[in-house]
């Protein structure tokens, strides 16, 4: 979650919304959210490879022509 959440809150956002379940995860991420610090270039494009292979079958509506 903190790679998602550091990632995310390093992109230009205003708004970050997550989904919890537990009133622990909620803590868990604001726990997160008052440690952030921005990532580096290098880290996001570290964390953008390591995420490669899950994300591009996920986005393969993409890929389509549309009529």
């Amino acid at each position: 979650m903190r790679e998602a959440l550091y990632y995310t809150l390093s992109r230009p956002v205003s708004t970050v919304i997550i989904g919890c379940d537990t009133i622990v995860q909620l803590e868990e991420n604001v726990h997160l959210a008052r440690g952030f610090t921005p990532l580096s270039d290098s880290q996001a494009t570290e964390l953008v490879a390591k995420a490669e292979p899950c994300a591009k079958p996920s986005l393969f509506f993409r890929f389509y022509d549309r009529p």
